[in-house]
């Protein structure tokens, strides 16, 4: 960075082009979350730092000066300043890689997302928004909890998307997952996309993968999409396609992943461990790892929206519960935050809502308290009383919690799940019980070989 504003000033735009930010006046302080799409880098400024970053980002000369002057700061020390956010990735196009993040911490508090998420809570602020924009869908997956017997044509319309950004904007919102059915079956689906990235937000993006074409993959490049969630059940063709329901949707799926992994954003392999798949998981993580993708995998099963419980025979059994908790590459035990009895379950309903493709409102996707419409967003989030009572949930309220030994070995607890298998969001689920006695039971086991080697 050449030491004058002049040459900074010239190269505002390339340094500033993907960096989505959002700041938020709080009680004790004025925080600010800054996402350049870009590098990957996501970081915090607080106070002055972050009033600073503002003012180099929408400012002009004039503003600048009158920064400085009222904060006693040089040019050279904003120089300094400006140079150290663009070598951590923080501004500018440099790719930065994992094991240098841990470097960011440019005078930023509070260190991660979820405290950044509670102290806006704290102050009233809605973060996130998960938005189903359809429950259409081209794939038929035998564990999916939407029932498929009949699509909705009455879905939200795009000027009811519209409207509801805007007043999710005025509460503080900054990040927007779009999903389904698959958001893609949508004709205006990169007109709600370009909406939103106008308003300065950030976006990811669920999908089965399958649609995707070649002016979708250069339409990317032009919004805010920060993370392309894909799902993928298996490397293996036939137990992919055997999950979706239609044959080649694994090819078609990998097609698109194959596309991806050369664009500047976050994709994230998404998969449900079955009895049928679960023996793809170790080629799954094989084949994230060889491309830069994020691997998310799931062993809890979610029923059926309307009740249904068909999903849950596609559960993984204790044995195959067990070899996975064995495997140390997937269960670090040493790392292991235990759930505090005194901690709330999750940040949905906190940090973030979910809007159906109906425009009714929830706390997530699968915790289906229904809230209001969408165009009530604004009193929902403030007064309604049903929301209240969620959000003071904390996890010794939970009927089966802490009565087991297994309890101890409990890595998440998910309030939406239980209440869809047992219409009682306080009474735990199957798949996630059985998984914590699956851990218990590895851990012992890993103890004894730790112990006789």
């Amino acid at each position: 960075m050449k030491t004058n504003l002049e040459y900074f000033f010239k190269n505002r735009k390339y340094l500033f082009e993907k960096v989505c930010y959002k700041g938020y006046q709080c009680v004790d302080n004025f925080h600010m979350i800054i996402i350049n799409i870009q590098t990957g880098v996501t970081s915090f400024l607080d106070d002055v730092s972050a009033l600073c970053f503002q003012t180099l980002a929408e400012g002009d000369k004039k503003d600048l000066l009158e920064f400085m002057l009222k904060y006693v700061i040089t040019e050279q020390e904003l120089l300094e300043f400006v140079a150290e956010l663009e070598d951590t990735g923080i501004i500018g196009k440099r790719r930065v890689l994992e094991k240098e993040k841990e470097e960011y911490n440019l005078d930023s508090d509070p260190e991660s997302i979820l405290d950044f998420e509670n102290i806006l809570f704290e102050n009233g602020y809605l973060y996130s928004i998960h938005i189903d924009l359809t429950d259409a869908c081209n794939l038929k997956c035998v564990h999916c909890y939407y029932p498929f017997e009949k699509c909705h044509e009455n879905e939200i319309s795009l000027e009811e998307i519209k409207n509801f950004i805007n007043k999710f904007k005025e509460l503080g919102g900054f990040v927007v997952t779009l999903s389904g059915g698959e958001p893609l079956l949508r004709n205006d689906f990169w007109d709600i996309v370009k909406y939103i990235s106008d308003q300065g937000m950030v976006i990811s993006i669920f999908s089965n993968g399958t649609l995707f074409d070649e002016d979708d993959i250069i339409k990317i490049q032009f919004y805010n999409i920060q993370k392309i969630g894909v799902s993928l059940y298996a490397i293996d063709e036939s137990i992919h396609d055997k999950i979706t329901g239609i044959k080649g949707s694994c090819k078609q799926t990998k097609s698109t992943l194959e596309k991806l992994k050369h664009l500047p954003l976050e994709i994230e392999v998404k998969c449900v461990l079955m009895k049928v798949n679960f023996e793809q998981y170790k080629t799954l993580n094989e084949y994230c790892k060889k491309n830069g993708f994020s691997l998310t995998l799931d062993t809890s099963m979610t029923p059926k929206l309307n009740g249904g419980k068909q999903p849950l025979q596609y559960s993984l059994n204790y044995q195959q519960m067990l070899k996975f908790a064995m495997d140390k590459s997937f269960n670090h035990f040493e790392d292991n935050i235990l759930l505090n009895s005194k901690n709330f379950p999750c940040m949905a309903g906190r940090a973030s809502l979910y809007c159906s493709h109906l425009g009714k409102v929830f706390p997530c996707v699968s915790l289906r308290i229904e809230l209001g419409d969408m165009k009530n967003i604004i009193a929902i989030w403030k007064n309604s009383n049903k929301l209240k009572l969620w959000q003071n949930v904390i996890l010794e309220q939970f009927s089966d919690c802490g009565k087991y030994t297994y309890c101890d070995y409990c890595n998440h607890i998910c309030a939406g799940i239980n209440l869809l298998e047992n219409g009682d969001y306080l009474k735990c689920h199957s798949s996630q019980c059985l998984n914590a006695q699956a851990r218990e039971e590895a851990y012992k086991r890993l103890q004894l070989l730790h112990f006789y080697k």
